[in-house]
Formats: C-alpha cells, sequence, structure tokens
C-alpha cells in the first residue's frame, strides 16, 4: 500500500513539475514573439524596408521577385493583423497611428515596380518617424 502512495505522489510531483517547464518554456516563446513583432513594426516605420530577420528568411528559401514581395506582404499583413487586437497600446489612438504607418508601408511595397528591391536592399528608405512627427504630417 505504501509503495502505491509513493508511487501516485511521485507522479503528482512529475506532473507539477512537467507542467510548471512548460508554462515556463511557453511564456519564453510567446515573450520572444511578441518582442520580435514589436521590433518589426518598430523598423518598418523608422526605416520603411522589411526587417533583416524578414529578408534572411527569404534568402534562405531562395526566394525572389514577386514570390518575395508576396512572402514579405503576407509577413506584413500578419503583423497589421496582430496589432489590430493587441491590447498592448495605451490607447486606440497609437493603434490607429501604428496602423496607418504600417499600411502606408505595405502600400508602398506592394507598388514597388521591381520586387527584387525589397530584398536586395529593402524598401524604399523613408524619412525617419522622428522627422514625420516633428513636422506634423505623421
Amino acid at each position: 500500500m505504501l509503495a502505491i502512495i509513493i508511487l501516485l505522489l511521485a507522479m503528482v510531483v512529475l506532473l507539477v513539475l512537467v507542467t510548471r517547464f512548460a508554462a515556463m518554456a511557453s511564456g519564453k516563446v510567446l515573450g520572444a514573439t511578441t518582442a520580435a513583432r514589436h521590433k518589426a513594426a518598430e523598423h518598418i516605420i523608422a526605416t520603411g524596408q522589411p526587417p533583416g530577420e524578414w529578408i534572411a528568411a527569404l534568402a534562405r528559401r531562395s526566394r525572389r521577385g514577386e514570390r518575395a514581395r508576396r512572402a514579405l506582404l503576407a509577413r506584413l499583413d500578419g503583423l497589421i493583423g496582430y496589432f489590430k487586437t493587441a491590447s498592448v497600446f495605451e490607447d486606440e489612438e497609437t493603434r490607429r497611428i501604428l496602423l496607418h504607418e504600417l499600411r502606408k508601408a505595405r502600400d508602398a511595397w506592394a507598388a514597388l515596380e521591381n520586387p527584387d528591391a525589397l530584398v536586395e536592399k529593402g524598401a524604399p528608405p523613408r524619412e525617419p518617424w522622428s522627422a514625420r512627427t516633428e513636422g506634423g504630417s505623421g
């Protein structure tokens, strides 16, 4: 009887430890994913160019031309979708501004005549965010 109780107790302890480890690991993955999304949005808004990580992923898959543009636009659409519903904004005005800037970048990428320009050196650079907001046009 004592052996069964010890075995049951060991199984409960193991289950608790596995659950705790899984929760910690998923928290780290979620945190890293969230940080990467915010970093990508910041880069796109500041430069008007795709993040280097996105370009590197395309290079690893040997994507070029229109196929690369579609992949970048799909990633940007995913980023826009995330920020539409993310609860990370102080107010709705901040969300609106961020989404507006990301959509402007999407429109610029979609309108490029040479889609390879996105992969080779990023989209055409824009003036920095601070210059756009100081002039009141952002």
